[in-house]
């Protein structure tokens, strides 16, 4: 951490010359605008002392951030160095060193951008207050009485949604290393700007502790750390937080070392521990049996995260790993002789097979990488189901995730195979899906899925030049999840739809935030934290050095992106029973087949399912995934009418005949891409005659996403023939680039639309004896006609519809 800081102290020392160069008339123009911002906002608090309802809900929103942002160009403009030397650091991501003109430039335009911003969204308070629009009621949430229950969290059996931010609290607000005399001002400063966040929407805070680190030089536990985190925990609830408690996995190396020798040899991401040293599982277990106790009644925990980003090299194997492995390919293989067969070697004995990172050849034969990839993933499994158990051996009903990132199991990126995250295998044993997922205005390059240079077939390279943002990796990744059984909904307590590392947009648009989180909420999200929240106050309000890098184009360096935020949550939990019907539709029609052994064996698997993933999701039906695994068990589900195969060369026997007996039973196949399923999980060739059903089976070839939406609306046309309403463009053509769902509500049908392509669209809505449906759009308070509704950039209409 040191020689980061000096690193970035080098790089961003051009930026210190700011207050210099900044001309006075410009900080005097500047101020006579924040002055101008207090009377906006004075007149704004006076306006909305004569409402009531959702436009003074709604405009006490609009209210709070801008005084929030007037607080912190305040501080800006008397801090311009820190002010610069932080929105520079951004930089630290592309080792660019910016020069005194780009500071400056920055500089200008981020006080520019929060005080324009900040009039802008008490202009739309005050155009709330004015218009004769039927509003909706509004709900006071009471989210200290939130509980999980039946997939959702509720207060008195109404689902609710968190909102928050997972760095609203971090270490404090003033760095305590250069101004330590300033922590009773920082908790006094907490104390107050809590409860405006509260009113304004934040549900949830985060709080954390490392599990080793409670560890004393004598072995015992200590019971002062966990007597201090419990009085958080419960300050907190008082405060009307609920609460989500983080573990950590790294403690202090002597103390660990002396109890349990190599225990902390090899570590991973997230767990710097060795998981499979006898003495982990008896440190763990001897540290929650005092930790569970203290927190058990603390009313104020809703959930539990086993990890953060948590990610397992295989080259971190130890001597106790190895053993496991070679006993677990026991059981599996039985004799060398089998195993050296199926693999193509010639072991003498299981004992003789060495460490992966000693193996000279990068790539080994299919069966023997499958075998490996299985164990690692079951291991690391194993690992946080017994972290699990030990919560819930204190607390039953303790509500338990793993906040593990996006690219695991399916992800785009190359080492999402081989890091230990098998979101399958990881299901039973959790409450909910944690995750860490990014949404951004833009694509985020690694992130893109069939991307170049990974595989060599450009036409499945990710385009992202038909849409406004980078909504695949969510929606793709959440329905995979959901699809999983048993069924998990999805929380994310690191939510980054607005920056992360080197992506930066530091003039987003206001519609990113509301996009963004109703398609998370479609797809299965029912809490999120944003990353991050920044405050400006003290004399250096930057806990850490680091925390400098993370400001530039931030959620809290633009109050119309910010305002939006906390609107649509607003939103949300005003029409929570809608959310909650759109979310949970029972049918999943048509179903992408996830092959684990082919999606180990390479990207052809990972490729294939994200691009057919974008050409059914435009079609208004709950797209499915279907494993091999659950295939094989369970079979096709009885609402299942279609299953694409995408590139899936190596496939299970057992699924194979559960594939053709849905063949025979009605569920039409469909195969996608070049690759022809013809060998086993362990690289066997099958048999011709277990594999000659799919040559009946129909083709679609490889295409971009706009084309194979075409295709798939042919080939759906059975399917999607049945819907009460079908959503098209004002051509007739299917509405690529428009996500959308419909669901019965009290009674009603209600419709979801939102525009994730990269310009404003115009749809229609027919019946199924394409007749033109009218309705009313409750998030905008408008009538809508079918024959032509308008959806904004990244616009969102939720309409009751008039059959």
């Amino acid at each position: 951490m040191k020689l980061f800081k000096y690193i970035l102290i080098a790089m961003l020392l051009p930026c210190c010359m700011v207050e210099a160069q900044i001309k006075e008339s410009e900080q005097k123009d500047f101020r006579n605008r924040l002055s101008k911002l207090h009377t906006k906002i004075d007149t704004v608090s006076s306006a909305l002392e004569e409402v009531e309802g959702f436009p003074k809900k709604s405009g006490m929103i609009d209210l709070q951030v801008a005084r929030f942002f007037a607080e912190y160009v305040a501080w800006e403009l008397e801090h311009p160095e820190l002010t610069a030397e932080a929105l520079g650091s951004s930089e630290f991501f592309k080792k660019i060193e910016l020069d005194e003109a780009e500071c400056l430039r920055r500089y200008r335009a981020h006080i520019n951008r929060e005080l324009t911003g900040s009039i802008e969204i008490l202009d739309q308070a005050l155009g709330r207050i004015g218009s004769k629009k039927k509003w909706p009621e509004v709900k006071e949430i009471e989210w200290d009485k939130a509980v999980y229950q039946d997939n959702f969290f509720r207060v008195n059996g109404e689902p609710v949604f968190f909102g928050g931010f997972n760095l609203l609290l971090s270490m404090g607000v003033t760095n305590a290393s250069h101004f330590p005399g300033w922590e009773k001002k920082d908790n006094a400063y907490i104390k107050e700007f809590l409860p405006k966040m509260r009113k304004i929407g934040v549900g949830i805070l985060g709080s954390s502790t490392s599990v080793p680190a409670l560890l004393k030089k004598d072995g015992t536990v200590n019971m002062v750390a966990i007597r201090k985190l419990a009085k958080s925990i419960k300050q907190y609830g008082e405060m009307g937080f609920k609460v989500d408690v983080m573990l950590h996995w790294g403690g202090d190396k002597k103390i660990l070392e002396k109890f349990w020798p190599g225990i902390t040899k090899y570590y991973a991401n997230g767990v710097s521990l060795d998981i499979d040293h006898p003495g982990t599982k008896v440190m763990i277990a001897k540290v929650m049996a005092e930790l569970m106790p203290a927190l058990k009644e603390l009313d104020a925990i809703a959930s539990w995260d086993l990890a953060n980003e948590p990610f397992f090299d295989m080259d971190m194997w130890s001597e106790h790993t190895l053993r496991k492995y070679h006993t677990w390919l026991t059981d599996q293989h039985g004799t060398i002789e089998k195993l050296n067969k199926v693999w193509q070697t010639s072991y003498e004995n299981y004992a003789a097979i060495p460490f992966p990172k000693d193996l000279t050849d990068e790539r080994p034969s299919p069966a023997q990488w499958y075998d490996r990839v299985t164990f690692h993933n079951r291991r690391v499994t194993d690992f946080f189901e017994f972290a699990q158990s030990q919560i819930k051996k204190y607390i039953p009903d303790a509500v338990v995730h793993l906040k593990g990132q996006d690219n695991s199991s399916l992800g785009p990126m190359d080492g999402s195979v081989t890091d230990g995250i098998d979101r399958e295998m990881l299901t039973p044993s959790a409450s909910l899906h944690g995750l860490d997922t990014r949404p951004l205005p833009v694509t985020e390059k690694r992130m893109a899925a069939g991307n170049k240079g990974r595989n060599p077939n450009q036409i499945l390279h990710y385009d992202e030049s038909p849409y406004g943002f980078h909504w695949l990796g969510q929606s793709f990744l959440y329905d995979y999840l959901t699809s999983l059984k048993p069924y998990r909904p999805i929380i994310d307590f690191e939510y980054h739809a607005f920056s992360i590392n080197a992506i930066r947009i530091p003039d987003m648009k206001q519609s990113h935030s509301s996009a963004s989180l109703w398609l998370a909420h479609l797809h299965g999200l029912v809490g999120n934290m944003a990353w991050y929240w920044q405050q400006r106050y003290g004399p250096y309000p930057f806990p850490h050095e680091h925390f400098k890098v993370w400001f530039y184009g931030s959620l809290s360096a633009q109050p119309l992106v910010a305002t939006e935020y906390f609107q649509t949550m607003l939103n949300l939990n005003t029409f929570s029973r809608e959310v909650e019907a759109l979310a949970s539709v029972d049918t999943k029609p048509v179903r992408l087949f996830v092959s684990k052994p082919s999606y180990i064996q390479n990207r052809s698997h990972i490729d294939a399912l994200h691009r057919a993933y974008e050409g059914v999701c435009f079609q208004g039906l709950r797209v499915g995934f279907l494993t091999e695994q659950e295939l094989a068990r369970s079979g096709a589900d009885g609402d299942c009418k279609m299953i694409i195969i995408p590139d899936a060369e190596f496939v299970s026997a057992e699924a194979l005949q559960a594939l053709e007996k849905a063949k025979k039973s009605g569920v039409q196949l469909i195969r996608f891409g070049k690759i022809k399923t013809t060998r086993d999980a362990h690289g066997l060739a099958h048999p011709p005659e277990l594999i000659a059903f799919l040559k009946e089976v129909p083709v679609v070839a490889y295409a971009d996403a706009r084309a194979l939406s075409n295709q798939f609306e042919k080939l759906l046309k059975p399917i999607t023939s049945d819907l009460k309403v079908r959503v098209t463009h004002t051509d007739g053509s299917n509405a690529f680039g428009v996500m959308h769902r419909q669901a019965v509500v009290n009674g009603k049908r209600v419709l979801l639309l939102v525009n994730v392509s990269d310009k404003p669209v115009e749809v229609q809505l027919r019946s199924k004896k394409s007749q033109f449906v009218d309705g009313f759009d409750r998030l905008n308070s408008e009538p809508v006609k079918g024959a032509s509704i308008k959806l904004p950039f990244q616009g969102v209409r939720l309409i009751d519809i008039s059959l």
